[in-house]
C-alpha cells in the first residue's frame, strides 16, 4: 500500500529491546494495533515503553475496521494516510478511551474520568522476598543456624537442602501442595534424605522460627517503600508461610507502611492463581494496579493471568519464558517508583 517504514511485533507483547531498537531507525513512532480491547490495552502497554526508549509517540483510531489490512482494503492508502495524519498523542488517547468507559452525559461519568487521568495506578501491589527482603540472604542464615543444631553443618548441606525446598514450592505454584503442607513436607524430604530420625515437624517450627527473624532488607529497600506509600496505597502480596512473613514483618519499619498485608497461607490461595491477586486488589479494577515482583512464575505469571500490569524487578538481567510479557522492567528497585506513580495527564 505504500508505507514502507512499518514494523510489527508479531504476536508478542512489545518489549523494551524492540523499542530501543525501533529508537536507532527514528525518534517517533505511530501505533497502530487493533481496534478491539486487546489493542488497545497493548497500545497503553506499550506508550510507557517507547517514551521510556526516548520516542515520541502517537496513537492511531483506524475507524470502522479491526486493524489496518481491513481499513486499506475497504478505504484505500489514501484514506489510511488521512488516519496516520489525524493520530492523538498518548494523553489523548487516553482521555478518549477513559470518556468511552465512563460516558459523558453524566456529572459522575465527567468526574471520573477526570479522576482516572489524575493517576495512571490506584493500587501498588509488592512482592516481598527478594522484591523489598533479602530471602536469599535471610534463608541461608537461618538454614545455616538449623544444620548447626541438627549437627548436620557441611559445605554442601545448603543446597542439598535447597534443591528439596524449591521443588516443594514449586509444587505449591502448580497448585500440588498445600502452604501447610509444604511447611513439614521440604524437612521430611531432607531428613530422610540425610537417614535421620527427628521429628520433622518440630525441625520445620524450628526452621520456621529461625527464619522469621531474618527481616534484612534489600539495599534501597526501605526508601522506596517510604516514598511509594506516601503517594499511593500499596499492599504486600506475598507467596509464604503465615506465621514466618509475619515474624519477619514485625521486625521491620516498613510493615506500616502498608495498607494491607496478603499472605498466601492466610487467604488459601497462592500466586501465580489470579485468584490471589482479586483479593490483594479489593476491589480496585486489574488495569488500575501496578504488581511489583521478581518471580516470573508467581509475580509475573500470576499478574499476566489476572490482567494487572507489572513491573518486573530483574536485577538479574534474566529473560522471560515466551507467552509472558512484563509492562515495565527494572535493574534497580528505585526505578519503579516513577512507574508506580506516573500520571496520564
Amino acid at each position: 500500500a505504500g508505507f514502507d517504514n512499518a514494523v510489527a511485533s508479531l504476536g508478542t507483547a512489545l518489549t523494551k529491546e524492540q523499542a530501543m531498537l525501533i529508537k536507532r531507525y527514528s525518534d517517533q513512532v505511530t501505533l497502530c494495533y487493533d481496534s478491539d480491547g486487546a489493542g488497545t490495552n497493548a497500545a497503553r502497554r506499550a506508550i510507557p515503553i517507547l517514551e521510556e526508549a526516548g520516542l515520541k509517540v502517537k496513537v492511531i483510531r483506524v475507524p470502522g475496521s479491526k486493524d489496518p489490512d481491513e481499513f486499506i482494503k475497504v478505504s484505500g492508502a489514501q484514506a489510511f494516510e488521512e488516519v496516520i495524519q489525524s493520530a492523538m498523542d498518548p494523553v489523548a488517547f487516553e482521555m478518549m478511551i477513559l470518556m468511552q468507559q465512563h460516558g459523558t452525559d453524566t456529572v459522575e461519568g465527567q468526574a471520573s474520568t477526570v479522576h482516572d487521568m489524575a493517576r495512571r495506578y490506584e493500587l501498588i501491589l509488592l512482592d516481598a522476598d527478594d522484591t523489598i527482603f533479602d530471602f536469599q540472604t535471610g534463608n541461608r542464615n537461618a538454614v545455616g543456624r538449623l544444620m548447626d543444631e541438627l549437627g548436620l553443618a557441611s559445605p554442601t548441606v545448603f543446597d542439598e537442602y535447597q534443591a528439596i525446598n524449591h521443588a516443594c514450592w514449586k509444587a505449591l505454584e502448580r497448585g500440588e501442595m498445600t502452604q501447610e503442607t509444604l511447611h513439614v513436607e521440604r524437612f521430611r524430604r531432607f531428613l530422610r534424605q540425610k537417614s535421620r530420625g527427628d521429628d520433622p515437624e518440630a525441625v520445620a517450627n524450628r526452621f520456621a522460627e529461625l527464619l522469621g527473624q531474618q527481616a534484612i532488607p534489600l539495599p534501597g529497600a526501605e526508601a522506596f517503600v517510604r516514598a511509594l506509600a506516601a503517594e499511593r496505597p500499596a499492599v504486600l502480596l506475598t507467596n509464604g508461610i503465615a506465621r514466618i512473613q509475619r515474624d519477619r514483618l514485625a521486625r521491620s519499619p516498613m510493615s506500616a507502611l502498608f495498607q494491607r498485608v496478603v499472605i498466601s497461607q492466610e487467604v488459601g490461595v497462592a500466586k501465580p492463581d489470579p485468584a490471589i491477586f482479586q483479593i490483594a486488589l479489593g476491589g480496585t479494577a486489574p488495569d488500575r494496579a501496578l504488581m511489583i515482583g521478581d518471580g516470573i512464575s508467581s509475580d509475573v505469571l500470576g499478574a499476566n493471568r489476572a490482567g494487572v500490569d507489572v513491573c518486573w524487578f530483574n536485577p538479574a538481567g534474566k529473560a522471560l519464558p515466551e507467552g509472558l510479557h512484563a509492562e515495565y522492567e527494572v535493574r534497580a528497585l528505585a526505578d519503579c517508583l516513577p512507574i508506580a506513580l506516573q500520571s496520564l495527564a
